[in-house]
């Protein structure tokens, strides 16, 4: 006789799968429910939706599961923070790191940080950059000594008129 489970526990398997990026194995781990049952209720939830009852215990099922990996994820913190001074605290800020991405996976938030860096000019662009700032230095070079030419002349008159 199959078992029967409850629409909170099959809540949680749909939360582990989310949790997870989708990994039955991970996800049977967790809840306890053989990964043929998840690998159906997958395939079902992927054809035709998660049913309405599944939505509505999966909020329950996601704030308790937030409310467990806060409270699991503070205390790794703070055994984190005791264990600084033995400089190998590796196992418990991979469990914090865990933890962290569960609960801003469960949040709707996001887990990686990317940033978008254009990518440099081309060499070929890069020297007619350099051509153009090369040409517009000597013209500003040539156009302050014609200034300063222009600026000896005018004095010059006015250094002879004090002869």
């Amino acid at each position: 006789m199959p078992r029967i489970y409850s629409d909170g526990e099959r809540a949680a398997v749909y939360l582990s799968l989310a949790q997870s990026n989708g990994n039955i194995r991970r996800a049977s781990r967790e809840t306890g429910v053989p990964e043929q049952t998840i690998r159906d209720w997958k395939r079902q939830w992927e054809e035709n939706g998660v049913p309405p009852e599944i939505e509505d215990a999966l909020v329950l099922e996601a704030e308790a599961s937030l409310d467990r990996m806060e409270r699991v994820r503070d205390k790794a913190l703070a055994l984190i923070e005791g264990r600084l001074h033995e400089h190998k605290p590796r196992e418990l800020a991979t469990l914090f790191g865990i933890l962290d991405d569960k609960i801003r996976l469960t949040k709707g938030l996001a887990t990686h940080r990317t940033e978008t860096v254009s990518a440099l000019p081309s060499p070929e662009e890069m020297k007619a950059l350099f051509q153009g700032m090369v040409v517009g230095a000597i013209a500003a070079q040539t156009k302050r000594e014609q200034e300063v030419i222009v600026v000896e002349q005018a004095e010059q008159p006015a250094l002879n008129k004090g002869d």
